[in-house]
């Protein structure tokens, strides 16, 4: 844990950002460390979404809408997405580790031009002093980081309890296996059209 926030973070103007921003400026208490802009102008970020969507944003989109097209993910449908949300996610965040592991790790290459460090992203992070660079992880109260996750506890949280406590229930009595083991999404697949009609049989009953 790292116990502390960056002196300053750089964000476009989108929704998400802004609720960091303001939990940033309270961390600080300096509206000062917060730089907003578009991120096309940050070659950084840029590079960070192309990566994303090269390892496995694009494929992930292309399934869900094949689901759509097959007519076995109803948009609207709060079943379907319940269902989505419990099944696909601990596979997706799977993903999402081994995309964060391989640019935290990635070499960044030496530029003639610009003021680019040389060097792995982590070990650069953990390490500044090797490039002649300062640590800027600014210390915060820990007090205060749990008021804010508090606050925003339930804004993230996909699925209620009791959705999570009857589909685990379903799938332990037909002896299926549970999300967090599948390895591969034709694996989820199935289990997602198996929840999705089973929970609107019984909405049905």
């Amino acid at each position: 844990m790292l116990k502390g926030c960056p002196e300053k973070i750089r964000a476009d103007p989108g929704t998400e950002n802004g609720l960091i921003a303001t939990f940033h400026s309270c961390l600080k208490s300096n509206g000062s460390s917060v730089t907003f802009g578009t991120s096309t102008a940050n070659q950084r970020i840029e590079r960070f979404w192309g990566l994303l969507r090269q390892m496995r944003a694009d494929f992930w989109i292309h399934h869900f809408k094949v689901l759509v097209y097959e007519d076995l993910l109803v948009l609207g449908n709060p079943i379907h997405r319940l269902c989505i949300q419990y099944v696909y996610l601990p596979l997706i965040k799977k993903d999402l580790r081994e995309i964060m592991e391989h640019w935290n790790n990635h070499s960044i290459r030496r530029q003639k031009l610009g003021d680019t460090i040389h060097g792995i992203p982590d070990v650069l992070f953990k390490n500044p002093e090797i490039v002649g660079a300062l640590q800027y992880l600014y210390a915060v109260d820990e007090d205060t980081v749990s008021h804010l996750q508090r606050l925003v506890s339930n804004n993230f949280k996909h699925i209620d309890d009791h959705f999570t406590h009857v589909a685990t229930s379903i799938l332990h009595q037909h002896c299926l296996p549970f999300p967090d083991i599948l390895r591969d999404w034709n694996s989820a697949r199935h289990l997602y059209i198996f929840l999705k009609e089973y929970m609107t049989h019984l909405m049905n009953l």
